[in-house]
């Protein structure tokens, strides 16, 4: 402005979250906003675009602001108008300068001319209504929508350097207005109809035949779990679809447990905030209310909490709840979902042929993270000769049990981490290599699990290192097998990085349809016919009460995975203990425990340990029949008795 400098300091202060900026203004230069009246110049306004977008970035900026009445004393004028501008809808563009162009230096100028010291309640109030010059909005508004409504438009106005935007919005109502008064006809209420082409939308693009008009979408083209439409596979429980994010998800958490032996997550989605537990003690699965009220009908999450004990829908006797349909074939397919589930391909592992019987030697093995000898119980229980054992562990009384049950057999080497290539040498060749490296930074129910690179989650590497060493040298045929285990629950990238070292796959094995506790588990290997179907032979007890001792009667035909945890022996929503004698509920004997993973009786009873030292070996024991499966093709390969 004339005479006026208006000084600001370079201190702005912007909040990350996206606030108000902050200046600090020196305000000693600063002005009354009543001296605006008389500094303020027309001829200037009229032809520098900068000057009249100053004036226009005033009004924009301060409008949405909110201040106290203190805080608007000064500007409560300037502010209504800028609110009054705001609630009209008109924006920065060129349009909105010329519309207020020929009345807004009067505007100005009647407001600074108000009195400094007005009232509160007369400032907030001072809106745009109420200073703008009605009959000039009526002019430059109606003649426009006049005009168009009956079919007669006038050439727009060019103001490329905008200098002249007053004068010639002045032309051009004045043009509007020598029409209007000329009189004419409106077009009625079909003018104001949109066009003919733009009253719908086309059923289908322009130039497309009926027959290739886009299909429906059909139930598997969904992702049940989440809605997406990008499905790549289909869901493995109910008829539907599922995306690559919900798989990874499913694959993780599927096989999680929490506390109370049920799942931790929706069977539908594997999320969910708030989850309904079935009723039924032998089924462990839970449903997520949000997928319950939005597959099987509003008020459905409701009227199952109502009811007691609630059977879910997939221990149901329906197969279809709304629209949530229950596969008939589901276990074979969820036994497919996690066989399919390899985003990496590798070679097949080499085949050996069968040795002839005559040419059988007995087997030699090393055995990492061995802990209470099952491979060593399973290769006897099958018949095969046993040249060697070697065996590293770490645990006391596991070493103990190892050494008693099998009267020294077995050679202890210590932490896997101090066995060198020079060891293996020494003590191989080696025949098979087995082990099952700990799983507490990889399995996912651990929170504060440190992943495949940290803390015990490094020991894979250990085996890794050892199974390279131990490997036949080229050129050397003998048949030469491996085998890996951990837990299916597992982050999907630690899956991907260890299938990535070992060059292969695994295969998911779930103990529950050879024993009497549920314990799903990943194997990787080169055994022969790792992928065959599991099938239980007539010593398996899969029923609990088969495991039981006399006078004791089983709550539920199957338990939950048991660990080293005692509280993991409880089973249900309740917590009940599994077994009912003299009228009350008890736990498992350590020797039912031993009958639930198929080991002998008092396998693990030595030295005086205790119930829960028992438990907390066979809590990180293999499952012998799973293993006996696995090993059970060996028979082809080595003498046997």
């Amino acid at each position: 402005m004339p005479g006026t400098r208006w000084v600001l300091d370079e201190c702005r202060k912007r909040s990350k979250l996206g606030q108000w900026l902050s200046l600090q203004v020196c305000v000693e230069k600063l002005m009354p906003l009543s001296s605006f009246c008389s500094a303020f110049h027309q001829a200037t306004y009229n032809k520098q675009p900068m000057y009249r977008k100053a004036i226009y970035e005033v009004l924009q900026v301060s409008a949405p602001l909110r201040k106290s009445e203190r805080e608007l004393r000064g500007q409560g004028p300037l502010v209504g108008l800028a609110a009054g501008v705001q609630s009209l809808g008109l924006g920065r563009g060129s349009a909105c300068r010329a519309l207020w162009t020929p009345f807004l230096p009067a505007l100005l100028t009647t407001l600074c001319t108000l009195p400094l010291g007005s009232s509160p309640a007369v400032l907030s109030s001072c809106t745009f209504s109420h200073l703008l010059p009605e009959s000039t909005f009526t002019t430059l508004r109606v003649c426009p929508v006049a005009s168009s409504r009956a079919g007669k438009l006038f050439p727009a106005c060019h103001d490329n350097d905008e200098s002249d935007t007053a004068k010639a919005v002045e032309v051009q109502n004045k043009q509007m207005i020598e029409w209007a008064l000329g009189g004419f006809q409106p077009s009625g209420p079909k003018g104001l109809e949109p066009p003919e082409g733009k009253c719908r939308c086309p059923a289908q693009p322009p130039g497309t035949p009926a027959s290739q008009a886009a299909p429906s979408l059909g139930w598997e083209n969904i992702c049940i779990s989440c809605g997406s439409l990008n499905v790549t596979l289909e869901h493995p429980l109910f008829i539907g679809g599922m995306c690559q994010n919900c798989k990874n998800c499913f694959l993780e958490c599927a096989y999680q447990y929490d506390d109370d032996g049920y799942q931790s997550y929706c069977t539908i989605c594997c999320g969910g905030r708030e989850v309904l537990m079935c009723g039924n003690n032998n089924c462990c699965r839970c449903f997520c209310v949000e997928c319950v009220d939005l597959l099987v009908g509003p008020g459905a999450a409701q009227a199952a909490i109502k009811e007691d004990p609630w059977n879910c829908y997939m221990c149901g006797h329906k197969g279809t709840y709304g629209l949530l349909r229950r596969r008939d074939d589901w276990p074979s397919r969820l036994q497919m979902f996690f066989a399919n589930n390899h985003d990496q391909e590798f070679d097949p592992p080499k085949v050996y042929p069968p040795v002839p019987a005559e040419k059988r030697k007995p087997i030699r093995v090393l055995s990492l993270f061995d802990g209470i000898a099952t491979g060593l119980l399973v290769l006897k229980d099958l018949g095969i000769q046993v040249d060697r054992y070697i065996a590293s562990e770490v645990c006391e009384d596991s070493i103990t049990v190892g050494m008693v049950r099998h009267q020294g057999k077995i050679m202890y080497v210590g932490d896997v981490r101090s066995v060198t290539q020079k060891h293996i040498q020494e003590w191989g060749p080696f025949d098979l290599v087995i082990g099952g490296s700990p799983c507490n930074d990889l399995s996912i129910v651990n929170p504060a699990r440190k992943g495949l690179y940290e803390g015990t989650g490094r020991l894979f590497f250990e085996f890794y290192r050892l199974l390279h060493d131990a490997r036949p040298k080229e050129g050397d045929d003998r048949p030469f097998f491996w085998l890996f285990e951990n837990v299916v629950a597992m982050g999907v990238s630690d899956k991907r990085d260890i299938s990535r070292f070992l060059e292969s796959n695994p295969v998911m094995i779930d103990a529950k349809e050879v024993s009497a506790a549920h314990r799903a588990r990943y194997f990787w290997g080169n055994l022969p016919g790792m992928n065959r179907p599991l099938a239980s032979t007539v010593n398996d007890k899969l029923e609990l009460q088969e495991c039981l001792e006399h006078g004791r009667i089983a709550k539920f035909s199957k338990v939950r995975t048991i660990t080293t945890r005692s509280n993991s022996i409880k089973q249900g929503k309740d917590q009940h203990f599994p077994v009912f004698m003299n009228e009350k509920e008890d736990i498992l004997w350590c020797t039912e425990m031993e009958r639930v993973f198929g080991f002998p009786v008092h396998y693990t009873d030595v030295s005086n340990m205790s119930r829960l030292a028992r438990q907390r070996l066979l809590g990180r024991s293999w499952s012998v029949p799973v293993i006996r499966h696995l090993f059970a093709p060996l028979k082809e390969y080595f003498a046997c008795v």
